[in-house]
């Protein structure tokens, strides 16, 4: 059981380097945003992304949905402030 705990290990740490990566390139979508003066949330291709997503894997929709809000919710706030 150990090993498989080093390989979650392994694996949450390499999740959070990825969205790590992703708020950086967050960051960049918002100063064009702000450049372009487009609104930051812009709920038809946040609709669109999400549905990909979701047909994109065999997790359960709901979780999808959940974990993807959050990070939304997360690279929305990246975008405001940056």
């Amino acid at each position: 059981m150990e090993e498989l705990r080093k390989e979650l290990d392994r694996i949450d740490i390499e999740i959070l380097k990825l969205l790590s990566e992703r708020m950086d390139i967050c960051k960049n979508i918002g100063k064009i945003k702000k450049t372009k003066c487009l609104p930051i949330y812009q709920p038809e291709q946040y609709r669109k992304h999400l549905e990909m997503l979701k047909d994109a894997t065999e997790l359960d929709k709901a979780f999808v949905q959940q974990m993807y809000d959050v990070i939304h919710s997360e690279a929305l706030k990246v975008q405001i402030n940056n």
